[in-house]
């Protein structure tokens, strides 16, 4: 398969650069699915999840609070508000855990807004690495051993 480049830069966050097979982004429009060798684009992107494929083909998942998304030839461009990564996601501990995420919109800041958009991703980003090591764990446990291979 064709791979491209990407690059996702958010302030406080080091620089990814990587090769990447496809890339699923929240552009305001809805989903966006890029593959290598897409026409070029420019679009914004709203608060939710994006994830890459490696040429490894292993699947990485973050989540943005908006931003931009640039596709140019063999290289994709995420300009992000903010990122948040699913080991980050994990590993936190903000205010808002284990309390419902309600605010009446009337009383919310811009500041009090983000923060909660960033802890629903937060919590979205922990079930994702939930249901990815429930299911390692039941391939592994599902496994058929080698046939044994003594002659006879």
């Amino acid at each position: 398969m064709k791979t491209f480049r990407l690059s996702v830069v958010a302030p406080a966050h080091p620089q990814i650069d990587v090769d990447v097979q496809m890339v699923s982004v929240p552009a305001e429009t809805g989903f966006l699915g890029v593959l290598a060798g897409h026409m070029p684009l420019l679009t914004m992107l709203k608060v939710g999840l994006f994830h890459y494929l490696t040429v490894e083909g292993k699947t990485r998942w973050y989540s943005v609070t908006g931003g931009f998304f640039e596709m140019l030839g063999s290289h994709a461009t995420l300009l992000a508000d903010d990122l948040v990564d699913l080991k980050e996601a994990e590993d936190s501990d903000l205010s808002y855990a284990g309390k419902p995420l309600i605010l009446p919109a009337e009383y919310a800041s811009d500041v009090q807004k983000y923060e909660i958009a960033r802890e629903i991703l937060r919590r979205k980003l922990v079930a994702i690495g939930k249901l990815k090591k429930a299911d390692s764990r039941a391939s592994a446990s599902t496994q058929i051993p080698p046939e044994s291979t003594s002659a006879h």
